[in-house]
């Protein structure tokens, strides 16, 4: 969290700095935007007693199933294009909703259900937290459930010729 201080030409009665809101404030606002490298709608100001505090926007899970997110369980009977199915829509709900990707690694995260939730606790406790990203979920994610079901969906089939 951000904490602008209002002090300078912003001394006064807390009224005041609303009037002040689309103007000094606003070119504050989006100089951190800039520094931030954030999205317009992922950082806003709020006014609190005699200070200005700028709040990082979160994404609530029940909104990313407004969007159309699923929930993803995995059986040995799914076939691979159900999984990227799952990952590409996710995704596209993410992008609708400018998502940061650590708001997309945790909403992805409580989409998981059942042995694939179970899949990425295995995962997120032999790897370093720093490693831990958007990127790496979506990386092993394909690895796991899209590439290798691909390759187990064709070993059976091929074994199941006559």
């Amino acid at each position: 969290m951000i904490v602008l201080g209002l002090d300078g030409p912003f001394k006064g009665h807390p009224k005041q700095y609303r009037k002040c809101l689309p103007t000094e404030l606003e070119l504050i606002l989006r100089k951190l935007r800039v520094l931030l490298k954030l999205p317009y709608k992922e950082l806003h100001l709020v006014v609190e007693g005699q200070g200005l505090r700028a709040e990082m926007m979160r994404v609530p899970v029940d909104k990313i199933r407004k969007y159309g997110a699923e929930e993803f369980r995995s059986t040995t009977d799914d076939d691979a294009e159900k999984a990227k199915f799952w990952l590409e829509n996710t995704i596209r709900v993410f992008d609708e909703l400018s998502c940061s990707p650590a708001d997309c690694l945790k909403c992805t995260v409580s989409l998981l259900k059942d042995t694939t939730y179970y899949w990425w606790k295995i995962i997120t406790s032999v790897v370093s937290k720093e490693n831990i990203t958007w990127e790496f979920f979506q990386t092993d994610f394909r690895k796991k459930y899209i590439c290798q079901r691909f390759l187990d969906q064709k070993r059976k089939e091929f074994l199941e010729l006559k």
